[in-house]
């Protein structure tokens, strides 16, 4: 940000993949990687980037995200941290949707503030929206914001939309911070086809020859959303900045002393 607080955001890292994703209770599960793509500031920076996000289960009494708990909206006793007011009620021939907002009742506490949408026939989500509540204590964070949604699917709920956002306060001065985002869309569900256990017992990520390699129009055949002006500048950033020589000088010595 510059002296009169307006922001500016650089792209340095983007990846997503095509996965299929096996489960079988009460916890064995298998990933097939199927395409695969990343572009970055370095090359090293996935796993980092991804141990900062993971998929979070609403449905337990604790969120666990960057380490750190928070009490969930729909925990058991969640009234003691928790305030709701139904915004609206949406009524059709078939449902009831209630839209209920929350709020912390302790600034302090690890909590969420935002919006549950709930279906009345199964009392389930349908959908969530929350933010990082204004003052728990996290070195670093700006802000979380948590977006789900589920649909029904012969007769079970599943997730169809996880959609993750941390903001980094701005750690080396100058203005300068962070914004990190992941995205996970769930599609084509197939139920109750269990696998054999046998087919869990080898390696729990697999990733299929020539996922790498996918061409421009297989990701867009592919991609559930399209991908915004600043995630596609990512890659023009990046091919344009490797081309630098301070650039190349100032990786290769990051690499050296990270790696030897």
């Amino acid at each position: 940000s510059d002296s009169a607080g307006r922001r500016y955001r650089l792209p340095i890292f983007f990846s997503e993949a095509v996965t299929q994703v096996y489960f079988k209770r009460p916890s064995k599960r298998k990933d097939k990687i199927l395409a695969t793509r990343q572009k970055g500031a370095f090359e090293t920076e996935i796993a980092a980037i991804n141990s900062l996000f993971s998929i979070v289960d609403v449905y337990r009494n604790i969120i666990s995200i960057l380490g750190k708990e928070f009490v969930s909206p729909v925990a058991d006793g969640a009234f003691m941290n928790y305030d709701y007011y139904i915004q609206k009620t949406v009524r059709t021939y078939a449902d009831t949707t209630y839209y209920i907002e929350l709020y912390p009742l302790n600034p302090n506490d690890r909590a969420f503030k935002g919006l549950l949408v709930i279906d009345q026939r199964d009392w389930a989500l349908k959908a969530v929206d929350l933010r990082m509540n204004s003052a728990p204590g996290i070195n670093f964070v700006q802000d979380i914001r948590i977006r789900q949604e589920f649909s029904r699917l012969n007769g079970q709920w599943v997730l169809t939309v996880s959609d993750i956002e941390v903001d980094i306060v701005d750690m080396f001065g100058k203005g300068k911070g962070a914004k990190g985002r992941s995205a996970v869309y769930m599609y084509n569900y197939q139920l109750n086809q269990p696998r054999p256990d046998r087919f869990f017992r080898n390696e729990t990520i697999e990733i299929d020859e020539g996922a790498q390699i996918k061409d421009n129009q297989y990701w867009v055949d592919h991609q559930r959303t399209p991908l915004n002006s600043s995630e596609q500048m990512v890659f023009k950033v990046m091919a344009t900045l490797r081309q630098a020589t301070i650039w190349r000088i100032y990786n290769t010595g990051l690499d050296f002393v990270a790696g030897g």
